[in-house]
């Protein structure tokens, strides 16, 4: 049978966002050392860290539109490339704090875009406006030391009285994810886009990046 990347889209974007969080937390390198209770902890915690930032970023700013908001945040946004040139991974953006500067990778926009635009899916905002959202998020955790993505911490290993606690890369991203659906009104979860790019640099591996999704609980 054909792989039909419309279909399979299509079916993915009814999925929660449950499962998509679930998705990324497996991702993740730590999260085997993760209870199934701190799991569940993690992913509530992160989804709602990631719905409250949008609600303070909306009650902040009366412009809806995202780059109106970094630009009141006096945070730059520059054009560059957001990750090695790997085939299996590529980023829309990225957010370093030191200076407070958001990159897009607008070459990668456009090509991903191209698809949305012929499937009547691009966000109502764009892209752009999507990928600057998530960025914002970054940066409100960036400022924000009590934040749930940094206080939600693990414990790597004990050795009598001392221990070494980490926080979980995943939990920031899920929250990031939650932030930009809400500022920009999504339809789907952001990290559907994950497919629409993987399937220009290396789309032998899309269909296993589906059956991962489906068997994420």
């Amino acid at each position: 049978m054909t792989f039909d990347f419309r279909s399979r889209f299509a079916a993915a974007a009814t999925y929660s966002d449950q499962r998509f969080a679930t998705l990324v937390l497996k991702a993740d390198s730590l999260a085997a050392k993760l209870t199934q209770a701190q799991r569940e902890e993690l992913i509530a915690g992160a989804l709602r860290c990631g719905t409250d930032a949008a609600q303070k970023l909306r009650t902040c700013f009366t412009s809806a539109l995202p780059s109106e908001m970094a630009r009141l945040l006096q945070l730059r946004t520059v054009a560059g490339q957001c990750a090695p040139a790997a085939r299996t991974r590529m980023v829309l953006s990225s957010y370093d704090p030191r200076p407070a500067t958001i990159t897009l990778n607008r070459e990668l926009m456009a090509k991903a875009g191209q698809w949305l635009a012929e499937e009547k899916l691009l966000p109502p905002f764009g892209l752009e406006e999507l990928a600057i959202a998530h960025e914002l998020f970054h940066y409100l955790e960036s400022t924000d030391a009590g934040i749930f993505s940094r206080q939600f911490k693990i414990c790597l290993w004990r050795l009598g009285p001392l221990r070494s606690r980490s926080t979980v890369p995943a939990t920031s991203e899920i929250a990031a994810t939650a932030c930009s659906r809400i500022l920009c009104h999504l339809s789907f979860n952001p990290i559907l886009l994950e497919p629409v790019i993987l399937r220009l640099y290396s789309p032998e591996n899309v269909e296993a990046w589906f059956q991962r999704l489906e068997q994420a609980d």
